[in-house]
């Protein structure tokens, strides 16, 4: 994965569950990783457009917001600025029954399910192919 000035590889979550947010920052214990966690896309676009993290972990179904819809635009704003694309995990309460192709247009290559752990975060974020250096 590509690193920061730090020599930390950045991972950007969106996520409105307050569990979920108190549990992904532990992932900053682990050498290598630091996470930055948001709870809206909107507050996720704003940091993206200051910098580009190595991998999106994204809840695809807020109660207010559409993970899916804001990766799709997302991928368009990179397209248009010429950026490589961020590697995106979607998470999921349950899978849908159109979640391999939903992600895969979508924009996202792996999706995990809820409840998340750790170890579940870390080996998705390792095994999803990186296309960008922070």
């Amino acid at each position: 994965m590509g690193e920061d000035e730090f020599g930390k590889t950045i991972v950007l979550v969106v996520e409105n569950e307050i569990e979920l947010q108190e549990i992904l920052p532990l992932l900053q214990k682990i050498e290598g990783v630091t996470i930055i966690v948001v709870d809206s896309c909107e507050e996720a676009f704003s940091i993206l457009k200051q910098f580009q993290p190595d991998a999106i972990v994204c809840n695809a179904n807020f109660s207010d917001e559409d993970g899916h819809l804001f990766i799709e635009k997302w991928r368009s704003s990179e397209m248009e600025i010429g950026l490589s694309a961020i590697p995106a995990i979607a998470i999921y309460e349950m899978l849908p029954p159109d979640s391999k192709q939903a992600n895969e247009a979508d924009g996202f290559q792996a999706c995990l399910f809820k409840p998340l752990t750790l170890e579940q975060v870390l080996k998705v974020v390792e095994l999803v192919p990186v296309s960008n250096s922070a």
